[in-house]
């Protein structure tokens, strides 16, 4: 029994034994592979052959070595052949994040990525310009719009609006805020009003194309003392709606409404 043991015990370190082996060498097989890919990418990366450097390192595990900075890095170079300044800088910006610190990249890394950062810059100055000068333009030709400077208030095609500035407030992060509302005259009415809430245009109201129709009503003892009872704020007394909404802006949200009340209250 005795022998038979040891017997089993051999035989069980010599299969264990080769069971480690062939793990041993299956391992520095696939290591051996890793390694030879991954230098084939790299020389591909230095000849510039950028797309089939991507289909090789796309085939490797991304946590190898420095895999994610040189496919960052390859799509830099497409992209940058293709004139998409924006998204080779993206890129380049990419492959410094993960580049690991004991990986050498090509010899003309330092070079591309000054050339890229370069070009970027000047892309970024030109697209802010013409930022700048389209948003003047609609300025110019056009109303005030949401997001428009407060400052360009009277620089539209409207003109300077009416010097009778209203205001009503809102809480914006927990500070009650002031809001300025201008509105803008055409023969005698408000075409246009903006309310402009921490330097900027917050929101408008556009009246150029509205229809206003006049109010017909009866002049009876009845209906004079129904005027006055759903009249609380005599909108009747005032020849025009911009004088009663000057005098009664903080009972309405806005001069449209102001102005709805006063036709509808015997406003003429």
């Amino acid at each position: 029994m005795a022998k038979k043991a040891k017997l089993a015990l051999c035989v069980l370190a010599l299969v264990l034994g080769a069971t480690c082996l062939m793990s041993s060498m299956q391992e520095h097989a696939r290591l051996t592979h890793l390694e030879d890919t991954y230098s084939q990418a790299e020389l591909l990366v230095q000849r510039g052959a950028y797309d089939e450097a991507l289909d090789v390192l796309e085939g490797i595990d991304d946590t190898y070595r420095n895999v994610k900075s040189l496919m960052f890095y390859s799509r830099a170079h497409l992209s940058y052949d293709l004139g998409k300044i924006p998204d080779a800088n993206r890129n380049m910006f990419q492959c410094e994040y993960y580049m690991a610190s004991d990986e050498t990249m090509p010899e003309e890394y330092e070079s591309f990525r000054a050339t890229v950062s370069a070009e970027y810059q000047q892309y970024e100055k030109e697209r802010q310009q013409k930022e700048i000068e389209a948003y003047r333009e609609r300025v110019r030709t056009g109303v005030p719009f949401v997001g428009m400077a407060e400052a360009d208030i009277a620089n539209t095609s409207l003109g300077a609006p009416s010097s009778k500035v209203g205001h009503n407030w809102e809480w914006v992060g927990g500070e009650r805020v002031t809001a300025n509302i201008y509105d803008f005259y055409q023969n005698g009415r408000v075409v246009f009003s903006a309310r402009c809430l921490s330097g900027s245009v917050e929101q408008v109201w556009d009246n150029r194309y509205k229809v206003v129709l006049p109010k017909a009503y009866s002049s009876g003892k009845s209906s004079k003392k129904k005027e006055n009872e759903d009249d609380p704020l005599n909108a009747k007394d005032y020849l025009f709606p911009e004088d009663f909404y000057e005098d009664h802006f903080d009972d309405f949200f806005d001069f449209y409404d102001a102005e709805d009340y006063y036709y509808e209250h015997g406003g003429t």
